[in-house]
């Protein structure tokens, strides 16, 4: 009997201790913890009720709920929206569509200090960058993203034709505008497939379809 109670009491701190949880190192190229706590939204509007983006970027504290503005008026005037934004150690990367100017990359630093304009999608040879897909590197060094890239054809009598590439590129914030790389590009002529970047904690880069 004796025997028996043992082992059913050994049996149960053996199921407890597997039932703990399972914990790994921290990671030295995780986000520091700004990026735990923080996070930037694109702020919303009410018309008629219903709910719209109203072309800024806020950076919203998870724990209190309060709310500061990325996207002022001073630096980009009256007429810019901003479509994505991404969070990085002290400052945020907002893409922002102004005037006749699309897909401007901007740093925005934490601190309130002016906006620094650092690249767009013409400089870099893309057409349209899809905001949703804007993803940051763990030690915030490499933004990735889904793009299109508009390829000219031959003229012909009914004008120049044109077709559409759509890849995956990686840029090094430390050069902007001379690291785009290109993860994957598309076959312009099969079934397109809108690849989705992210990154997983120790850096390394991924890839979803939809």
């Amino acid at each position: 009997m004796i025997q028996r109670l043992a082992f059913l009491f050994l049996s149960l701190v053996l199921l407890a201790a597997c039932q703990q949880p399972f914990s790994t190192p921290l990671n030295h190229s995780a986000p520091v913890q700004n990026e735990q706590t923080m996070q930037v939204i694109k702020g919303e509007q009410l018309i008629d009720g219903q709910s719209f983006p109203d072309g800024r970027l806020w950076l919203l504290d998870l724990a209190t709920g309060e709310k500061q503005m990325l996207t002022r008026n001073s630096d980009f005037g009256r007429h810019f929206f901003a479509v994505a934004g991404v969070l990085a150690h002290d400052l945020a990367y907002g893409l922002i569509n102004q005037n006749n100017h699309a897909y401007q990359l901007y740093a925005l630093p934490l601190d309130g200090s002016k906006a620094r304009f650092l690249t767009d999608a013409k400089s870099l040879g893309l057409s349209e960058i899809i905001p949703e897909s804007l993803t940051l590197s763990p030690d915030g060094s490499t933004l990735a993203f889904s793009a299109y890239k508009e390829e000219g054809l031959e003229s012909s009598h009914y004008g120049e034709n044109f077709v559409w590439r759509q890849g995956v590129y990686t840029l090094d914030l430390s050069a902007p505008e001379s690291s785009l790389k290109a993860i994957t590009e598309q076959d312009p002529y099969e079934r397109p497939k809108v690849y989705k970047p992210y990154f997983d904690s120790g850096g390394n880069l991924h890839l979803t379809t939809s």
